[in-house]
C-alpha cells in the first residue's frame, strides 16, 4: 500500500521515533492517525494514496469536514498517550504568540 506521511507546518516538537511509530501501526489501514484527550490529531498521520479519488469526490461534493472525510475510510486512531508515547507537546500547533509562549518555556 502507497503510502503518504502528512505533518502541518507548526508542529516543531514532533520527533521522528513518533513518526516511525505511526507509520508501524498503519498497516492494513487507509488512514492512521493519533487522538490526543479526545481530539484528533488528523494534520499528522499516515494516509494511504488509495484514498485519493473519493477524497477528492467527497470535497467536490462540498464535504469539507476533514472528520467526516477520515470516518469515510478504513481509519485507526491511535491513543497518542498510550500507543505512540507522545507527550502534551508531541502535537502541539505553534499558532499564536501564547502558544509560542508555552513553547518556549517548555524548551527552557
Amino acid at each position: 500500500m502507497n503510502q503518504n506521511f502528512v505533518i502541518s507546518c507548526d508542529t516543531p516538537f514532533l520527533d521522528s521515533s513518533l513518526i516511525l511509530r505511526i507509520f508501524n501501526l498503519a498497516k492494513d489501514h487507509e488512514i492512521c492517525i493519533a487522538e490526543l484527550k479526545g481530539f484528533w490529531e488528523p494534520m499528522v498521520g499516515v494516509y494511504s494514496k488509495s484514498i485519493c479519488e473519493k477524497w477528492k469526490q467527497n470535497l467536490s461534493e462540498g464535504e469539507l469536514k476533514l472528520q467526516r472525510l477520515i470516518e469515510q475510510f478504513d481509519y485507526k486512531l491511535l491513543n497518542a498517550e498510550k500507543d505512540l508515547h507522545a507527550n502534551e507537546f508531541s502535537f502541539l500547533n505553534i499558532n499564536s504568540s501564547d502558544e509560542l509562549l508555552k513553547a518556549e518555556k517548555w524548551i527552557k
